[in-house]
């Protein structure tokens, strides 16, 4: 069970970089409304290889 457990996880598409930022806070401050569009950019640069 413990192996299969693992392997669905493994399996889990992982989420987009902005959901970090999209379900942290009601209300997004503005300097971190910045954060999330520049992490949006880097990702999208191919530069944001995260999980």
């Amino acid at each position: 069970k413990v192996d299969e457990a693992v392997e669905k996880y493994l399996n889990t598409p992982k989420p987009p970089i902005e959901s970090m930022f999209d379900y942290m806070y009601a209300d997004l401050p503005e300097f971190l409304e910045e954060q999330r569009e520049h992490a949006i950019r880097y990702k999208d640069s191919n530069g944001g290889q995260h999980g």
